[in-house]
Parts: structure tokens; sequence; C-alpha cells
């Protein structure tokens, strides 16, 4: 089996299918807060995309990046990533 990774833009549509055969997810929420840890993008650079992908009528898992980075980001990692090393 091909290793891999899905990233998707609505993680009902592959959660399940990602589950069955272990193949780790990537998301949005995932990509800025690895790009925070990084020193890439600072905590206000952050919210303002996080922002502007809610104010375009995306649902994020929650309301600022703040929020979901101390209270998902660590279970999302294990969750959703599997730990995989980005």
């Amino acid at each position: 089996m091909n290793e891999g990774i899905v990233a998707s833009n609505n993680i009902n549509d592959i959660f399940e299918i990602c589950n069955q055969f272990d193949i780790p997810i990537l998301t949005v929420s995932i990509v800025l807060s690895k790009l925070y840890e990084l020193d890439s993008i600072s905590e206000k650079d952050a919210e303002s995309l996080w922002l502007k992908i809610i104010n375009d009528d995306h649902i994020l898992p929650r309301n600022t990046f703040k929020q979901y980075y101390e209270e998902l980001y660590e279970k999302d990692i294990v969750e959703l990533l599997k730990n995989y090393k980005l």
C-alpha cells in the first residue's frame, strides 16, 4: 500500500475512509498551527487568516486561532494527522 496524506476542506467527506485505512488528514487548522510553531507566521497573522476563512463562510473548529491552538491542536495531531511528521 502506498503511504500518503489527505488534505481536504471538508473533513466529513474523508474522515471515515481515512480512519479505515489509517491515512493522516491534514487540515488548514493544522497547517496554520504548524506555521505558527515554526515562527513562519505570527499569532496576529494566524488570527487574521482564521477570521478571513470564517468570513468567507467556511467552518473552522473554533472561533479563533488561539482557541483552536490551545484546545484542539495537540488532539488533532494525534487523531487526524496520526502523529505524521510535517
